[in-house]
């Protein structure tokens, strides 16, 4: 029994941050690091407090969403045309009630769009244009593709421009050693957590 005890205090709450499975380059490893710790210790402080793992999620989702590092929100990858179409899912462990958005363009922390589909509607999915305007009925504010828009990502499409084959074939499909264009891979992001009342999201 006291080890059982024990066990439950040890195992109170958890959360994993990934910031993309991939090759990651010399070049962005210490900021990729940093940019996860960040938003461990996000959801981390919303689980200390009492919070609930899907808060939890939220709070670490945004966090990498706002590092111009990853692939999600702010630093995302831009499309043939220069635009940029983000996507999201989150889920409550407890029901399996989920909420996802996708190809949004105007939404910065695309995760927290994504929650209030699975709050505040009878959707599970909402795309495109769609998820752009029920973004404004949440009272989303509105942000244009410059601001979502890293230098980085600028070079990485004019380096591919017009070569989607190549593009996915040297982003996506490869894991290569560093000085070789192909290590430029890239993937999204993904928090788990489960909170001190045994709820997984």
């Amino acid at each position: 029994k006291r080890a059982d005890k024990d066990k439950k205090k040890i195992c109170e709450f958890a959360i994993v941050v990934h910031g993309g499975a991939f090759n990651i380059p010399d070049s962005i490893y210490e900021a990729s690091e940093s940019g996860v710790r960040n938003a461990v210790c996000a959801g981390y402080k919303v689980l200390k407090e009492g919070g609930n793992a899907l808060d939890a999620v939220e709070a670490a989702v945004n966090s990498l969403e706002n590092d111009p590092t990853f692939d999600a929100g702010y630093g995302s990858v831009l499309t043939q045309e220069s635009e940029i179409e983000m996507d999201a899912m989150i889920m409550d462990g407890r029901n399996l009630d989920v909420g996802g958005i996708a190809c949004v363009k105007t939404v910065r922390n695309p995760i927290s769009l994504a929650r209030k589909v699975k709050d505040q509607t009878n959707h599970t999915l909402i795309v495109g244009v769609g998820a752009d305007k029920i973004a404004r009925k949440f009272g989303i504010e509105k942000v244009g593709t410059t601001e979502l828009t890293t230098q980085a990502a600028i070079d990485e499409l004019a380096l591919f421009h017009g070569k989607y084959d190549s593009t996915v074939n040297n982003l996506f499909n490869t894991h290569v050693l560093d000085n070789d264009v192909s290590s430029m891979c890239h993937d999204t992001v993904g928090c788990v957590c489960i909170d001190r009342h045994g709820n997984l999201a």
